[in-house]
């Protein structure tokens, strides 16, 4: 489900759920960011910054 991110050791939590308003929104809040994203199905999959270790950020929007 997210071939970006290569698993250290075991146990390991890869990612962390978020909601927010507007997948697009956030898309161009980040398009100004040194992040790698990619659409998955209804979810935005932001890998961390190396700064914040391996994982990644799954955001998807709030139903209305």
């Amino acid at each position: 489900m997210l071939p970006e991110i290569t698993i250290p050791s075991l146990p390991f939590i890869g990612a962390y759920g978020l909601t927010v308003k507007s997948l697009s929104g956030l898309q161009s809040i980040l398009s100004g960011a040194d992040l790698t994203m990619r659409r998955a199905g209804e979810a935005l999959v932001v890998p961390f910054p190396p700064e914040l270790g391996t994982g990644a950020w799954l955001f998807s929007e709030t139903a209305s």
